[in-house]
């Protein structure tokens, strides 16, 4: 039996050639956003090269790598959805308050200005958090790349979403989404 490894950029080039195009199609019909799709992929096969040593058998990586393009455009798929709720509760479904949303830049920049404030007045490792958060990243992968349990991410990415509605209020955070 050959030995399979991705260890060196030659062989992860060839099974990045091999998936690529079958792995577009299926995020493609899950997200039927030809962009979102290639961000969903490249993402996935970054984490991948990030994670290659825990890899020993293409089986197992095609299976990460179909599964990973699976939960990312799932998680994708929420964001949107919240998104357009939240988009629906601040309107009110109302074409003057829309415009008026629209039109408010200095609103928004204020919102952001207080919003960021706050989150750079968060202790060190909140703040930290708490940013990666923002990014997308999961728990494990922040868990991971600080070196800290996942319970104590969970812990400080609570305690910092309390501060921050202490300090802005319930209604802006969802803003946070935005940006």
């Amino acid at each position: 039996m050959e030995s399979f490894s991705i260890n060196n950029t030659e062989s992860f080039r060839q099974l990045y050639s091999r998936y690529y195009k079958a792995l577009m199609l299926y995020a493609m019909k899950m997200t039927e956003d030809e962009e979102t799709a290639e961000d969903i992929v490249q993402n996935v096969f970054l984490h991948l090269w990030e994670n290659r040593e825990i890899f020993d058998d293409e089986n197992v990586v095609r299976n990460f790598l179909y599964l990973s393009v699976r939960r990312r455009a799932i998680d994708h798929a929420r964001h949107v959805k919240v998104e357009g709720k939240y988009k629906e509760y601040a309107l009110g479904n109302d074409e003057a308050t829309e415009a008026a949303w629209e039109d408010s830049e200095a609103f928004k920049s204020e919102i952001y200005r207080r919003l960021m404030e706050a989150i750079n007045e968060l202790p060190p490792r909140q703040r930290e958090i708490f940013l990666h958060y923002m990014q997308g990243k999961k728990n494990t992968e922040i868990a991971q790349m600080m070196n800290i349990s996942e319970e104590t991410i969970r812990v400080q990415r609570k305690r910092a979403l309390k501060t921050l509605r202490k300090k802005v209020g319930d209604k802006y955070i969802i803003f946070l989404l935005f940006l």
